[in-house]
């Protein structure tokens, strides 16, 4: 069974509802319209861009849309239960064409790491505590560009740790179109370039969330993908000159592996 969760469920779901009419006027609807044109957008454009390129272009509506989900999560009192509960029959899958179990299989891999992540995110900050952080005002996109250049080095890769998730989302929207037969995309594609794409961005999240301290992975050398996640935080320590040498031995451990 396929289930995507929180917060790429939340889109899809949206985007998938039944209830089109009784939206129509409501809060819910307005938020609706902008998802679907957010996967209107990620239709037209997957075919023949660059799917990097393509996550880069969208990535600011992705970041708008994600506040107002949240926003409405709160509103309606949802809490992680009942949110995926709500969400798990409309979209789970149990039965996908052969030809895609590649592709099924590495959203499920990356879902299982993602959810290792966001676990422990959750259990430090609650979704109403986000909204109530920023006094219920969606922050600009543009503004996490200055935090670029803040002394702090774990400060100033949040923006780096957004953009990650905000490409997991679009990757994972994406990969639910190809998956439900929405899209069309070549198997050369699927195999080159989303597969590939789903990869680089859970890795890159994992590490950038190990680098700026929101995530600890628990024994992490007995998952690749986990250790390679925490490989790459290691590199960025070195590159932001704020390596604290834990023990040789683990790093020669880890290189090794």
């Amino acid at each position: 069974m396929l289930v995507l969760e929180y917060p790429t469920a939340s889109y899809i779901n949206l985007h998938n509802s039944s209830s089109r009419d009784e939206l129509s006027t409501s809060k819910k609807g307005l938020l609706r319209n902008k998802v679907d044109k957010l996967v209107d957008l990620i239709v037209a454009r997957c075919a023949d861009r660059n799917l990097e390129e393509m996550a880069d272009v969208l990535k600011e509506d992705t970041f708008n849309i994600r506040f107002d989900l949240l926003e409405w999560i709160v509103d309606e009192g949802l809490n992680n239960k009942d949110y995926l509960e709500s969400i798990e029959s409309n979209i789970s899958e149990e039965h996908l064409p052969s030809h895609f179990g590649k592709l099924a299989k590495k959203v499920a891999k990356l879902l299982e790491l993602y959810k290792k992540i966001i676990v422990q995110i959750l259990d430090r900050i609650s979704f109403p505590e986000i909204l109530n952080s920023i006094g219920y005002q969606t922050p600009k996109y543009e503004a996490l560009g200055m935090l670029s250049y803040h002394p702090n080095p774990t400060t100033s890769h949040i923006k780096d740790w957004m953009d990650s998730s905000l490409h997991l989302d679009i990757g994972l929207i994406l990969s639910d179109l190809v998956l439900r037969g929405k899209v069309e995309l070549s198997e050369e594609k699927i195999k080159e370039e989303l597969i590939p794409f789903l990869d680089r961005t859970i890795i890159h999240f994992g590490a950038y969330s190990i680098f700026t301290k929101v995530y600890t992975p628990v024994d992490y050398w007995l998952d690749p993908d986990i250790n390679r996640m925490y490989i790459l935080a290691t590199t960025f320590e070195l590159d932001s000159k704020s390596h604290k040498i834990r023990d040789l031995n683990q790093v020669i451990q880890l290189l090794n592996n």
